[in-house]
């Protein structure tokens, strides 16, 4: 039993470590805050103001929201829209109040999504030969520079600059959304490249394309390598330490069985 006990401990040692090194490596973005602000117009008198603010587009579930720094969140089913709502905030002559917003950061392109894009465009290019190649790669030259100037942009610190951040993004996805015509233009020639030569046909070759963009980054195929390889040690471990185990029980066992069988003659 004390062996179990020690398998378990090793084995729960061994998780929680692991447990706390994924969290620690894992990549993380800061929450935003947003500033809600409540003045009294009056220098005179008191007032009780009502604070209704809508939250950004982007917040699409209450999940997102991690604090709403003393108001209420409500649901506008009409604009489809959070908002953030009080009825009475009582301030006094020419008072500022502000309330502070968490949320949790949406407001960026995952750099997954822009290598997936750089990849595919890549795999694309290699299969386009001759005088369509200068003008793809042309374009291809122009979408990788876009993509990296996504990247750059996002990796400015805003610190309390949440609506210029929230800018910046949509700005980002409309940029996206037309270097999409792009890379259609860049599949088109490399699809007509790929029949023209009688190789992987146009749908084959999209469907290839849809399958590839979706594999993992090198980081997160190594580590899922890492936890296999992790967990196969340990249950190796304990494979072996309960062998051991099994094995000095037997022995013992034996032992004892051999002694009750054959005792040993009493000496006078």
């Amino acid at each position: 039993m004390c062996m179990r006990k020690r398998i378990l401990f090793f084995l729960f040692f061994i998780f929680t470590t692991l447990a706390v090194y994924l969290e620690a490596v894992a990549p993380r973005r800061a929450n935003v805050y947003l500033k809600v602000v409540a003045t009294n117009p009056s220098k005179k008198r008191a007032q009780q103001i009502e604070v209704k603010e809508y939250l950004p587009q982007e917040v699409v579930s209450e999940d997102m929201v991690v604090s709403t720094g003393g108001l209420e969140l409500k649901y506008d089913t009409n604009n489809s829209l959070y908002y953030v709502y009080k009825k009475d905030v009582q301030l006094a002559a020419n008072e500022i109040r502000t309330f502070s917003i968490e949320l949790k950061d949406a407001w960026f392109v995952p750099e997954e999504e822009l290598n997936s894009l750089k990849a595919q465009n890549q795999r694309m290019l290699s299969q386009i030969k001759g005088k369509d190649y200068e003008t793809a790669k042309a374009i291809l030259h122009e979408v990788n520079e876009k993509l990296e100037n996504i990247a750059i942009s996002q990796e400015k610190v805003r610190a309390g600059l949440i609506r210029e951040q929230i800018a910046d993004y949509r700005n980002n996805r409309q940029i996206l959304g037309q270097l999409k015509e792009d890379v259609d233009k860049i599949r088109s020639i490399a699809l007509a490249a790929a029949e023209g030569a009688g190789g992987t046909s146009g749908p084959e070759m999209l469907e290839k394309s849809k399958l590839k963009s979706g594999i993992p980054s090198k980081t997160a195929t190594w580590m899922v390598v890492f936890i296999i390889m992790l967990f196969i040690g340990v249950l190796g471990a304990a494979f072996f330490f309960a062998w051991v185990h099994s094995g000095r029980s037997l022995e013992k066992s034996l032992a004892k069985a051999r002694e009750s069988s054959f005792p040993k003659s009493e000496v006078k």
